[in-house]
């Protein structure tokens, strides 16, 4: 019996890691303006094949008419690659988001890619008191994150 626990309890890390997701009501004047990629998530799609440019900004920006910009990596597919695409923004609460887990507060982006709108969220934890907006990269047992940090 004990074999089977561990392989059990080995193959399902995401369920018995903590659960980052912010537990507070976010309101929308936390989200406007500038956040950018950390470098920790940079380095993360880098050992994973994105060849960064030195003249790219990894940033989103969002405006209080709920449209935003995002010029970053997208995730909308197996292979990352570097977009500039202009889109709309909207915070849900009480919502699932794109998970089937219960979330207090995600942010759901709609933007235009190469004629197409692509449609993802992105989730909300806070460290040392600042809020960070994440999204898992690659599997989420890994526990490894793309995070954004609002500019100051």
């Amino acid at each position: 019996m004990l074999p089977f626990l561990c392989v059990v309890l080995a193959g399902c890390g995401a369920y018995f890691a903590p659960d980052r997701n912010v537990r507070e009501t976010i309101a929308e004047k936390d989200l406007l303006g500038t956040w950018s990629m950390t470098g920790k998530s940079l380095a993360l799609l880098v050992r994973d094949g994105f060849s960064p440019a030195a003249t790219n900004h990894y940033t989103i920006v969002f405006k209080a008419d709920g449209s935003c910009l995002f010029q970053s990596v997208e995730s909308f597919s197996e292979k990352h690659r570097y977009v500039s695409a202009s889109g709309i923004w909207k915070l849900e609460h009480d919502t699932q988001g794109d998970s089937n887990i219960r979330k207090k507060n995600a942010l759901r982006l709609e933007l235009s890619v190469d004629g197409e709108t692509h449609s993802r969220y992105l989730n909300f934890a806070r460290e040392h008191g600042a809020l960070i907006l994440w999204n898992y990269h690659g599997d989420p047992d890994q526990w490894e994150f793309v995070e954004y940090r609002r500019d100051t």
